[in-house]
């Protein structure tokens, strides 16, 4: 779902993405790096419950 973010008009497309739990910012950091994408500079991410 991540990737499909990186599909829309850049002056559209969001800037950061907040994930319920680190293990869903870690799998939509898989699916935007995957299109070749850049976190940070592309997109910003975060995750909250500190998973371990």
């Amino acid at each position: 779902m991540a990737h499909n973010l990186l599909r829309w008009p850049v002056p559209q497309r969001p800037t950061a993405l907040v994930c319920l739990s680190d293990l869903v910012a870690t799998r939509a950091i898989s699916g935007v790096l995957d299109p070749g994408a850049r976190v940070p500079d592309d997109l910003a991410l975060c995750g909250h419950d500190d998973a371990r």
